[in-house]
């Protein structure tokens, strides 16, 4: 085996309050669960032996392109927050988190 990991499709769901623009929304859990998928599969920090890091720009540090990613779904779910005016809860990014140990799971496995 290669030792190669692909992940074939990635669904979010959260509780965002009350959506009051659900395409935004669906852009943060998508946007933020690329970001985890990149962390988890292909992001590195290298730093040589004068403790320097030696990829700092886009050209060396690898980021997950479109060709990276699985398709990713995403399902709001709209729960009234009762302690906000207008019902809504913080959804930036918010799916950074979970693929980390989604796929550190699924390989483990």
């Amino acid at each position: 085996e290669t030792g190669s990991t692909r992940v074939i499709r990635y669904t979010v769901v959260q509780d965002a309050g009350k959506a009051v623009h659900p395409t935004y929304v669906e852009g943060q859990y998508q946007g933020g669960a690329a970001q985890g998928i990149g962390w988890a599969l292909n992001e590195e920090y290298i730093y040589g032996k004068d403790g320097r890091l030696q990829n700092p720009g886009f050209l060396d540090y690898r980021i997950p392109v479109c060709s990276d990613l699985p398709m990713i779904d995403t399902q709001i779910l709209e729960i009234p927050n009762p302690n906000h005016p207008y019902g809504v809860r913080g959804v930036g990014e918010t799916s950074i988190v979970p693929p980390l140990a989604a796929i550190a799971n699924a390989v483990s496995n």
